[in-house]
């Protein structure tokens, strides 16, 4: 797991810089209303883009952990498989963690248009697929148009920060009783979602 803790999430880094490179320059030609509106802007854009470090510890091997800060908005059952939709609303930390071990798996990615607000966002937003072992996760960002995960690494611990995104995620699990119930407010990388059978 990488140690290094950053308090802004990578995915923010840019914005942060251009937010403050505008404020300096409004300061510096007195534009004092701008300026205002530009240090509200980068507070806004600091909650929005913040990395809090999260410790699950004392887990047995086989806990699986909520992928992402949000709400349980579904939870459908069939056979052996269940699935779980967790809405990641607007002030919700976007950090993606890994649910669990993974030593391997694979990723594809459908490139769509960001539309948080808009009813449509389900026939146009992106889509990352994400699956390990026999488990399931599918990304729909909706407000930044963020290639969620890195397709670099080969592996990652339980916890470990993988990604950014807004929008909804959906686990897939197989054999897993699951210990949460719709409408309950989970934290990516502490919440146990269920423990593999």
């Amino acid at each position: 797991m990488n140690p290094q803790i950053n308090f802004l999430a990578k995915s923010g880094y840019k914005g942060a810089i251009w937010i403050i490179a505008l404020l300096g320059a409004s300061l510096l030609f007195g534009l004092g209303s701008l300026s205002v509106i530009l240090l509200l802007f980068l507070v806004l854009w600091l909650i929005l883009f913040r990395n809090p470090e999260r410790n699950a510890l004392h887990l047995s091997e086989n806990a699986i952990l909520s992928p992402i800060d949000g709400i349980i908005s579904e939870i459908n059952s069939k056979g052996d498989m269940c699935q779980i939709r967790i809405k990641n609303t607007f002030f919700d930390v976007g950090v993606i963690r890994s649910p669990m071990k993974i030593n391997a798996y694979s990723l594809s990615q459908i490139h769509g248009i960001p539309l948080y607000f808009s009813s449509k966002k389900e026939y146009f937003n992106s889509e990352v697929s994400f699956e390990f072992s026999n488990h399931k996760m599918t990304l729909h960002p909706q407000l930044f148009h963020i290639s969620p995960i890195s397709s670099t690494l080969l592996e990652f611990e339980r916890g470990e920060r993988i990604g950014f995104m807004k929008g909804d995620l959906v686990l897939e699990m197989k054999n897993v009783e699951i210990k949460l119930n719709v409408g309950d407010k989970v934290k990516g990388g502490e919440t146990i979602v269920g423990y593999l059978q």
